[in-house]
């Protein structure tokens, strides 16, 4: 289960920050050489200039989301600014830069301080990342027609009804809360749980209503089986099982909505369900070989599911020992995203207790009897 090293070199060779570095320093370096030709040379100037408008139109977007929030009364739990990610938690704060070209997207994860007119500070803060890539687009196209464009693009981009791997664009987000109904009340209920897993708070905390909301509207989308994923996480969390298993099943039904990351998670979830809860080891590994097929989407719970369903096939030292290692990654993600997971290491500890517990009380009982 251990992730491989070269995967991992390739992914920090690949990330975006020293991708665009080595793209500036060579496109910035051409005009140096000599002979080079005047071609090369305007393709590099216009390389940089490229890359310095895209980083500024992104810049402006996304500190319009990140005001708008904070006039609004939300708490930025996470906020990608740019190629900068900072970070609340209860661990406090944090600064990194991203890692991924997928947080270049400028995701943020928010946290409403009341709840008066949620709905419509929602909406507010999606518009204003599209309104400012408007203004900043049409205000610059005389003096910097680079920057002009790459605000006008962002525009469309954030501004169209789209989705990238299950997430809304801004304009998305702007029909479904405009439309209200039971859709706009996922909506917020998700975002508002999103928030609480970020921050550390466990799922059996959160209120009835956000799993209510997360769950009410039955449309077959993707956005009704992350509702039912988190619902069936927190009745995990907190031992109702016969509920936890009717919100497996909804969400397992609508798998093919998912995005990689989520249905590798749902599917490690349900194998670690069967597994721990049931002691159905067949059935588990089932859904653990499917969620395997998705590798690396979600290395926690596919570490999690592994362990489980290696105690509940009778091998209980094994199954400790991976579930050693899996506590000792998610520890690991917790120093390097300055977060923590504190229901995933409960479950952990609690899987290596009664594993160990399984090894030492049957040679107790024999140590007894003789």
């Amino acid at each position: 289960m251990q992730e491989p090293s070269a995967r991992s070199i390739i992914r920090a060779i690949f990330a975006p920050i020293p991708v665009l570095a080595v793209l500036t320093l060579a496109a910035g370096g051409i005009p140096l050489v000599p002979g080079a030709p005047a071609i090369a040379i305007v393709v590099a100037d216009v390389g940089v200039r490229a890359i310095g408008a895209v980083l500024a139109a992104m810049l402006a977007h996304d500190i319009a989301h990140w005001l708008a929030a904070r006039l609004l009364g939300f708490r930025a739990v996470s906020a990608t600014i740019g190629p900068v990610v900072f970070v609340s938690t209860r661990r406090g704060a944090h600064v990194r830069l991203v890692q991924s070209w997928r947080e270049l997207r400028g995701e943020m994860i928010l946290e409403p301080r009341a709840e008066q007119r949620a709905n419509a500070r929602w909406a507010l803060v999606a518009a204003a990342g599209p309104a400012a890539s408007l203004a900043l687009g049409v205000a610059v196209l005389p003096i910097a027609p680079a920057l002009a464009v790459a605000s006008l693009v962002r525009f469309a981009l954030s501004a169209l009804p789209l989705g990238v791997r299950g997430e809304p664009s801004d304009g998305g987000r702007l029909l479904v809360l405009a439309a209200g109904g039971a859709a706009a009340d996922r909506w917020c209920a998700m975002q508002r749980v999103a928030a609480a897993q970020f921050s550390g708070a466990r799922p059996r905390a959160w209120p009835d209503a956000w799993t209510h909301d997360a769950t009410a509207l039955r449309d077959g989308t993707c956005a009704e089986a992350l509702g039912c994923i988190a619902a069936f996480r927190r009745a995990v969390d907190g031992c109702a099982y016969d509920r936890a298993s009717g919100l497996l099943d909804r969400a397992l039904a609508l798998r093919s909505e998912l995005p990689h990351a989520a249905r590798c998670t749902l599917l490690a979830d349900a194998a670690y369900f069967e597994a721990r809860i049931h002691d159905d080891a067949e059935r588990a590994r089932g859904w653990l070989d499917e969620a395997e097929t998705l590798r690396p989407a979600c290395p926690v719970a596919e570490r999690r599911a592994a362990a489980a369903v290696l105690i509940a096939s009778g091998d209980v030292a094994a199954g400790a020992a991976a579930a050693r290692e899996a506590l000792a990654h998610v520890a690991r993600i917790e120093r390097e995203e300055w977060r923590t997971l504190p229901m995933e290491s409960d479950w952990l500890r609690e899987m290596i207790a009664r594993a160990e517990c399984a090894v030492v009380l049957p040679a107790e009982i024999l140590a007894a009897a003789s």
